[in-house]
């Protein structure tokens, strides 16, 4: 009967490989930390047949589960982006909600945070309007409703006029007030947002005076290279 060892264990970022070795043949695996314990897997040892199956046997979820663990540790994911990233690795609606389940346990999906970091970053970064927002949480499988800050939404289409008159000094008033509100509606802003809001003096000809458009703080910064 062939004898199996547990030569190596070696850390790597989100989980460890293991050597194994079996008679002549060497192999190595790749397996989550949780797994590692379960089997433990702690130091080089001589495995029974159990164990070398017990390791076979949990490869096909752990793998699945490391799979996501990384899509999900690269930047935040909701919930909803995690199964959609699962459904191209197995066709298990089982297997998918277990692996939801433990790195929800994990706190590494939390659709609740997710929210709150992203409309941060989108109402004081980006200056997005309300249904922008909902539309691009929607895709993201969040459509809890928020509210949105009125001293920062009369901020953001102030700065966002000024924004679009740098760019059209060469229409006439008219014009410029038109299309600065289609403007706004493509960035997301109600009809509503904007008749309270929209201030046509800003858009006056010859405004020639750069406003200075960037993020508060370097908060926003780093979100945003952390969230779509």
């Amino acid at each position: 009967m062939s004898e199996i060892y547990l030569n190596q264990i070696k850390k790597l970022k989100n989980s460890y490989k293991v050597s194994i070795r079996c008679d002549n043949d060497s192999f190595d695996f790749v397996i989550s930390d949780d797994l590692l314990i379960r089997l433990n897997f702690l130091k080089p040892k001589k495995l029974s047949d159990s164990e070398y199956k017990a390791l076979l046997n949990s490869l096909p979820y752990d793998s699945i589960f490391l799979d996501g663990l990384k899509y999900a540790t690269r930047k935040r994911r909701t919930i909803k982006e995690i199964k959609e990233h699962l459904r191209e690795k197995t066709s298990s609606d089982e297997l998918i909600q277990d692996v939801i389940n433990d790195l929800s346990k994990r706190n590494i999906l939390n659709d609740e945070d997710y929210l709150n970091s992203y409309l941060e970053y989108a109402i004081y970064y980006k200056r997005d309007g309300y249904l922008k927002i909902v539309n691009d949480l929607m895709e993201r499988g969040i459509s809890k409703p928020f509210n949105y800050p009125i001293d920062q939404l009369k901020e953001n289409i102030e700065v966002l006029t000024k924004k679009f008159v740098l760019s059209s000094k060469d229409m006439n008033k008219d014009l410029r007030i038109m299309k600065a509100k289609l403007y706004l509606k493509r960035r997301g802003y109600t009809d509503d947002d904007i008749s309270k809001y929209f201030n046509s003096s800003l858009v006056s000809e010859g405004t020639g005076k750069k406003t200075d458009i960037r993020t508060k703080s370097i908060t926003f910064r780093e979100l945003k290279n952390k969230i779509k």
